[in-house]
């Protein structure tokens, strides 16, 4: 039996990966947040804030934010559906 050598399996690994996370990123909606459900979850992943308000809003697609999106989920938060979000002024 022929196998690939290890380099090219790693990278057919990575891309297969890589291929999953874009799939599951493409299809996630924005999850509505608080600024005290931020902290918490920037303190359980050790990151700064901006990072998890970025993957709550879905602009990165790496593995650490799809995990803060599912950790958030867990919490009780929920994806955006089609209500509209009014913010108030000071």
């Amino acid at each position: 039996m022929h196998r690939l050598p290890l380099r090219k399996r790693a990278t057919k690994i990575k891309k297969f990966v890589y291929n999953i996370i874009n799939m599951e990123v493409k299809n996630n909606k924005k999850i509505l947040f608080d600024a005290e459900t931020v902290k918490v979850l920037a303190a359980t992943f050790r990151c700064h804030d901006k990072t998890v308000r970025n993957a709550l809003n879905g602009v990165h697609c790496s593995e650490q934010s799809l995990r803060i999106r599912r950790r958030a989920i867990q919490l009780g938060l929920r994806e955006k559906g089609e209500e509209q979000v009014t913010y108030l002024k000071r």
